[in-house]
């Protein structure tokens, strides 16, 4: 009596840590990585040449840092920090944006706002492919009427190994 109570007991310990193991990592965000623009995928006004995205878990809040040389061979490189359930975060690096906030459409869309003095000058939205692989992100400067500026850039990312 005493082995066969040991193995249901056995049985439920490890039933617990596969069901507690699996739910962690299907929580686990699907965007996290280093995700390398592919500019040959990529279309629109002024694709970069490069562009490196690095997203990261810290604490309660998304990390993302952004390095990149644009169209014209200008480095740059910029990070922000926002709300892992969503809303506002915070920028830094980029002379264009003073803040910046994220919508969670669902697991695998996030838009975000650029704003520069409390006013949306950039949206994007981003779309994780189902097979978890590459992102698409659609780019739009606008102006005070929220119209477009420059025409929408697409910008094709792919997962970099490491």
């Amino acid at each position: 009596m005493d082995s066969q109570r040991e193995f249901t007991m056995g049985r439920i310990v490890y039933l617990t840590t596969v069901f507690s193991l699996a739910t962690a990592l299907f929580a686990a965000d699907p965007f996290l990585g280093s995700w390398k623009l592919n500019p040959a995928k990529s279309s629109g006004p002024e694709v970069p040449k490069e562009r490196l995205l690095v997203i990261e878990e810290q604490q309660n809040n998304i990390h993302t840092t952004i390095t990149e040389t644009a169209a014209d061979g200008t480095a740059l490189s910029y990070s922000f920090d926002v709300p892992k359930a969503g809303g506002e975060g915070r920028i830094s690096g980029n002379p264009a944006f003073d803040g910046i906030s994220v919508t969670l459409t669902d697991q695998n869309t996030r838009e975000l706002k650029y704003t520069k003095a409390g006013k949306v000058v950039r949206t994007s939205r981003t779309v994780l492919a189902k097979d978890g692989k590459s992102m698409t992100t659609t780019v739009t400067d606008v102006n005070d009427e929220g119209k477009s500026v420059s025409g929408t850039l697409i910008l094709v990312s792919e997962q970099a190994l490491h």
